[in-house]
């Protein structure tokens, strides 16, 4: 049985003898780790190692489904409630209007697509205030720090103030702790963003979803949006029937979306393609945010853009909704 510990990446190791294993050791702080077994490699449980005993019964077969108990269960609750309780508002609240929204689209009816756009906007924001009051119910504990480093920037959209809005609520233990750090990593890595207007795009080349590479310098001589985004990521999948509606109208008037998916299962990734109809340039390394040119731009978080002239020229940054469509209404209706 190995277990995996985020903090210094350590990973211990230990000999399943009658059914039974044991890891013993010291903890400067909760930390996020995982357990597996060799002969199950890929069957891995998640979770929050606190202090004290914790307890695990499962089949290594099924590893990713066994039962946990916690001496100290405070932190896994919390991370386990943010994840229900947020899954939950996306499926119940979001996930509903996405399919009469592609309808819409596709029958080009503008103001059942704009009333939809207000909806979704309306819970996206209602959404971000129901997190903002979670976290601050919370923000005591150690463990909301990792849920907010793992669960809430990977997946919800916030703004940089917004983030250190969170970050301010900590307790100075948890600012010095390694995922308060990496919070505020995180919000340094916004406030000095190289996404920077007037600056030459850097040039790369990814495979699309056929394997065959594509570079950016192909569609110099159109604007182009390079879009930041990931098939689990809601609020990318919320803002893609407005992509979608602004490259039909303005694809055959030099208009193009590169979007740069951070998945790491190409499944997944084509599916989604496939589900909300992205017939734009689609490219993946499958490295998830270890994807050059998203490291190249810091890019934390997903959905994430930028506007680039005909010359590969960045004249625009994180442009969504009415925002999009008025800033290339500009551009080609002028």
């Amino acid at each position: 049985m190995y277990l995996i510990k985020e903090i210094g990446a350590i990973v211990d190791s230990t000999k399943s003898e009658n059914g039974v294993f044991k890891f013993t050791g010291l903890l400067g702080e909760p930390q996020l780790c995982g357990i597996y077994s060799d002969k199950y490699p890929n069957e891995r449980k998640i979770f929050i190692l606190d202090n004290g005993k914790t307890k695990i019964y499962a089949e290594p077969s099924k590893l990713s489904k066994s039962i946990i108990s916690f001496e100290t269960p405070i932190n896994n609750e919390l991370r386990n409630q943010f994840q229900k309780q947020f899954l939950k508002y996306e499926n119940e609240n979001l996930a509903p209007i996405m399919p009469d929204l592609r309808k819409a689209q596709r029958a080009n009816d503008q103001l059942k697509i704009n009333a939809y756009m207000i909806i979704s906007d309306s819970l996206a924001l209602d959404q971000r205030i129901k997190i903002y009051d979670f976290v601050e119910s919370n923000s005591i504990h150690q463990g909301m720090a990792e849920v907010i480093y793992e669960e809430l920037i990977p997946r919800i959209y916030l703004k940089p103030e917004e983030f250190l809005k969170v970050y301010n609520l900590y307790s100075e233990s948890i600012k010095n702790s390694f995922y308060g750090k990496k919070l505020k990593d995180f919000i340094d890595g916004l406030n000095t963003t190289p996404l920077r207007i007037g600056e030459q795009v850097t040039e790369f080349t990814l495979n699309n979803v056929n394997g065959n590479p594509v570079s950016i310098k192909d569609y110099y001589g159109k604007y182009v949006l390079i879009d930041f985004w990931a098939s689990w990521c809601a609020p990318c999948r919320a803002e893609n029937p407005n992509l979608k509606r602004a490259y039909d109208k303005y694809k055959t008037k030099g208009f193009e979306i590169v979007g740069i998916s951070l998945d790491t299962d190409k499944k997944a990734w084509k599916r989604a393609i496939e589900k909300d109809e992205l017939n734009w340039i689609n490219l993946s390394d499958f490295k998830g945010w270890e994807n050059e040119l998203a490291l190249k731009y810091k890019i934390k978080s997903v959905p994430s853009n930028m506007l680039l002239d005909k010359t590969g020229r960045i004249i625009a940054v994180e442009i969504r909704g009415n925002e999009l469509q008025n800033k290339l209404e500009q551009i080609f209706e002028k």
